[in-house]
Protein backbone atom coordinates (compact mmCIF):
# COMPACT_ATOMS: atom_id res chain seq x y z
CA UNK A 1 0.00 0.00 0.00
CA UNK A 2 3.01 2.19 0.30
CA UNK A 3 4.41 1.73 -2.63
CA UNK A 4 1.14 2.63 -4.31
CA UNK A 5 0.52 5.62 -2.28
CA UNK A 6 4.39 6.68 -3.05
CA UNK A 7 3.74 6.39 -6.47
CA UNK A 8 0.67 8.00 -7.06
CA UNK A 9 2.25 11.04 -5.03
CA UNK A 10 5.22 10.85 -7.43
CA UNK A 11 3.54 11.35 -10.42
CA UNK A 12 1.40 14.05 -9.11
CA UNK A 13 4.24 16.20 -8.69
CA UNK A 14 5.80 15.02 -12.70
CA UNK A 15 2.14 16.14 -13.90
CA UNK A 16 2.49 19.56 -12.31
CA UNK A 17 6.03 20.19 -14.08
CA UNK A 18 6.21 21.32 -17.11
CA UNK A 19 8.81 21.34 -19.79
CA UNK A 20 9.53 25.14 -19.40
CA UNK A 21 9.65 24.90 -15.74
CA UNK A 22 12.66 21.91 -15.75
CA UNK A 23 14.64 24.87 -18.08
CA UNK A 24 14.24 27.30 -15.76
CA UNK A 25 14.93 25.32 -12.71
CA UNK A 26 18.32 26.78 -11.76
CA UNK A 27 16.06 30.44 -12.04
CA UNK A 28 14.84 30.00 -8.93
CA UNK A 29 13.15 33.72 -9.15
CA UNK A 30 10.92 32.16 -12.22
CA UNK A 31 10.56 28.70 -11.19
CA UNK A 32 9.48 28.62 -7.77
CA UNK A 33 6.08 29.78 -7.17
CA UNK A 34 3.98 29.08 -3.64
CA UNK A 35 2.72 25.90 -5.12
CA UNK A 36 6.21 25.18 -6.65
CA UNK A 37 7.80 25.64 -3.21
CA UNK A 38 5.64 23.00 -1.99
CA UNK A 39 5.76 20.55 -4.22
CA UNK A 40 9.55 20.23 -3.89
CA UNK A 41 9.81 20.21 -0.06
CA UNK A 42 7.51 17.45 -0.32
CA UNK A 43 8.96 15.67 -2.96
CA UNK A 44 12.39 16.14 -0.65
CA UNK A 45 10.49 14.72 2.10
CA UNK A 46 9.52 11.71 0.17
CA UNK A 47 12.70 10.79 -1.28
CA UNK A 48 14.43 10.98 2.47
CA UNK A 49 11.81 8.69 3.84
CA UNK A 50 12.14 6.36 0.89
CA UNK A 51 15.61 5.42 1.57
CA UNK A 52 15.68 5.83 5.46
CA UNK A 53 12.73 2.96 5.24
CA UNK A 54 14.61 0.89 2.90
CA UNK A 55 15.48 -2.58 4.32
CA UNK A 56 18.60 -2.10 2.96
CA UNK A 57 19.45 1.01 3.88
CA UNK A 58 23.23 0.00 5.65
CA UNK A 59 23.71 -1.12 2.17
CA UNK A 60 26.29 1.13 -0.04
CA UNK A 61 24.10 0.41 -2.69
CA UNK A 62 21.68 2.93 -1.21
CA UNK A 63 24.18 5.08 -0.35
CA UNK A 64 23.54 8.86 -2.22
CA UNK A 65 27.02 10.02 -4.12
CA UNK A 66 27.30 13.60 -5.40
CA UNK A 67 29.48 14.40 -8.82
CA UNK A 68 29.56 17.01 -10.68
CA UNK A 69 28.44 16.28 -14.22
CA UNK A 70 31.34 16.84 -16.79
CA UNK A 71 29.76 15.51 -20.21
CA UNK A 72 26.28 14.52 -21.68
CA UNK A 73 27.28 12.07 -24.33
CA UNK A 74 23.52 11.64 -24.71
CA UNK A 75 20.06 10.86 -23.08
CA UNK A 76 20.94 8.22 -20.98
CA UNK A 77 24.90 8.63 -20.19
CA UNK A 78 26.81 11.01 -18.68
CA UNK A 79 30.46 11.62 -17.96
CA UNK A 80 31.24 12.94 -14.08
CA UNK A 81 33.69 14.71 -12.82
CA UNK A 82 36.86 12.49 -11.57
CA UNK A 83 40.68 11.41 -11.15
CA UNK A 84 39.39 9.47 -14.07
CA UNK A 85 37.42 9.37 -16.87
CA UNK A 86 33.95 8.11 -15.08
CA UNK A 87 30.88 6.97 -17.50
CA UNK A 88 27.65 6.59 -15.51
CA UNK A 89 24.34 4.67 -17.49
CA UNK A 90 21.33 6.01 -16.12
CA UNK A 91 19.63 2.43 -14.89
CA UNK A 92 16.33 1.43 -16.50
CA UNK A 93 16.13 3.59 -19.60
CA UNK A 94 17.26 3.87 -23.03
CA UNK A 95 17.12 6.81 -25.46
CA UNK A 96 18.03 7.06 -29.42
CA UNK A 97 22.02 6.29 -30.22
CA UNK A 98 23.80 9.41 -31.93
CA UNK A 99 27.11 7.59 -31.65
CA UNK A 100 29.40 4.97 -33.32
CA UNK A 101 27.72 6.81 -36.49
CA UNK A 102 24.34 6.28 -35.70
CA UNK A 103 21.80 9.23 -35.46
CA UNK A 104 18.01 7.71 -34.90
CA UNK A 105 15.30 10.30 -34.23
CA UNK A 106 14.91 12.74 -30.88
CA UNK A 107 18.95 11.22 -29.52
CA UNK A 108 20.25 14.56 -30.32
CA UNK A 109 17.14 16.93 -28.84
CA UNK A 110 17.38 14.26 -25.89
CA UNK A 111 20.54 14.91 -25.62
CA UNK A 112 20.27 18.43 -25.49
CA UNK A 113 18.00 18.53 -23.73
CA UNK A 114 19.54 16.13 -20.78
CA UNK A 115 22.87 18.58 -21.44
CA UNK A 116 20.83 22.01 -20.74
CA UNK A 117 19.05 20.14 -17.16
CA UNK A 118 22.37 18.97 -15.86
CA UNK A 119 25.84 19.41 -17.60
CA UNK A 120 27.99 21.27 -15.01
CA UNK A 121 25.80 20.61 -12.43
CA UNK A 122 25.81 18.57 -9.38
CA UNK A 123 23.48 15.35 -9.28
CA UNK A 124 22.70 12.98 -6.90
CA UNK A 125 23.37 8.94 -8.17
CA UNK A 126 22.48 6.06 -6.02
CA UNK A 127 23.16 2.17 -7.08
CA UNK A 128 19.87 -0.29 -7.38
CA UNK A 129 19.78 -3.01 -4.84
CA UNK A 130 18.69 -5.33 -7.56
CA UNK A 131 21.55 -4.31 -10.07
CA UNK A 132 24.71 -4.61 -11.11
CA UNK A 133 27.40 -1.75 -9.89
CA UNK A 134 28.50 -1.51 -13.44
CA UNK A 135 27.21 -2.60 -16.85
CA UNK A 136 29.69 -4.71 -19.46
CA UNK A 137 31.12 -1.23 -20.93
CA UNK A 138 32.14 0.00 -16.68
CA UNK A 139 29.50 2.42 -16.69
CA UNK A 140 28.23 2.73 -13.31
CA UNK A 141 24.81 2.22 -13.44
CA UNK A 142 22.37 4.66 -11.26
CA UNK A 143 19.50 6.54 -10.52
CA UNK A 144 20.28 9.67 -11.19
CA UNK A 145 18.52 13.03 -8.98
CA UNK A 146 19.03 16.83 -9.30
CA UNK A 147 18.12 18.71 -6.15
CA UNK A 148 16.30 15.31 -5.30
CA UNK A 149 14.30 14.91 -8.72
CA UNK A 150 14.35 12.12 -10.46
CA UNK A 151 15.94 12.58 -13.86
CA UNK A 152 14.78 9.31 -15.61
CA UNK A 153 11.24 10.16 -14.36
CA UNK A 154 11.70 13.52 -16.44
CA UNK A 155 13.27 11.87 -19.01
CA UNK A 156 10.81 9.25 -19.71
CA UNK A 157 7.62 12.00 -19.15
CA UNK A 158 9.24 13.99 -22.16
CA UNK A 159 9.51 11.21 -24.13
CA UNK A 160 13.13 11.43 -24.73
CA UNK A 161 13.98 7.66 -23.78
CA UNK A 162 11.80 4.34 -22.95
CA UNK A 163 11.95 2.16 -20.05
CA UNK A 164 14.45 -0.73 -21.36
CA UNK A 165 17.21 -3.46 -19.65
CA UNK A 166 14.94 -3.89 -16.78
CA UNK A 167 16.61 -7.21 -15.57
CA UNK A 168 15.27 -7.17 -11.94
CA UNK A 169 12.49 -5.03 -10.21
CA UNK A 170 14.13 -2.05 -9.72
CA UNK A 171 14.02 0.95 -7.71
CA UNK A 172 11.52 3.61 -8.55
CA UNK A 173 10.23 1.37 -11.48
CA UNK A 174 6.74 2.46 -11.03
CA UNK A 175 7.29 5.58 -10.83
CA UNK A 176 8.96 5.42 -14.24
CA UNK A 177 6.55 3.25 -15.86
CA UNK A 178 3.53 6.07 -14.72
CA UNK A 179 6.56 8.52 -16.14
CA UNK A 180 6.48 6.67 -19.71
CA UNK A 181 2.75 6.25 -19.78
CA UNK A 182 2.27 10.04 -19.95
CA UNK A 183 4.44 10.59 -23.01
CA UNK A 184 2.89 7.59 -24.78
CA UNK A 185 -0.75 8.78 -23.89
CA UNK A 186 0.70 12.59 -25.51
CA UNK A 187 2.67 11.33 -28.26
CA UNK A 188 5.57 12.85 -27.08
CA UNK A 189 9.07 12.87 -29.13
CA UNK A 190 9.57 9.48 -29.38
CA UNK A 191 6.34 8.17 -29.21
CA UNK A 192 5.31 10.62 -32.47
CA UNK A 193 6.24 7.96 -34.88
CA UNK A 194 4.38 5.24 -35.32
CA UNK A 195 6.23 1.48 -33.99
CA UNK A 196 9.54 3.48 -33.51
CA UNK A 197 9.34 2.92 -29.55
CA UNK A 198 6.62 0.79 -28.83
CA UNK A 199 8.13 -2.37 -29.53
CA UNK A 200 9.77 -4.89 -27.24
CA UNK A 201 12.94 -4.13 -27.90
CA UNK A 202 15.05 -2.36 -25.89
CA UNK A 203 16.08 -0.22 -28.86
CA UNK A 204 14.33 1.82 -31.73
CA UNK A 205 12.82 0.44 -35.43
CA UNK A 206 13.16 3.03 -38.06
Amino acid sequence: MKKIISTLFILFLLSGCSTDSLVTYQSKENYKTDNQVEKEISFKKYFNDVNRSSEKAADIKTEKHKAIVKKVIDADTLVLEADKYTALRLIGINGPEITKGKNEPFGQEGKEYLANLIEGKEITYQLDPNADEKDKYGRILAHVFLDQISIQSYLLKEGYVKLAYLFDEYEFIDVYKDAENIAKEKQLNIWSIPGYADTDLNGFVK
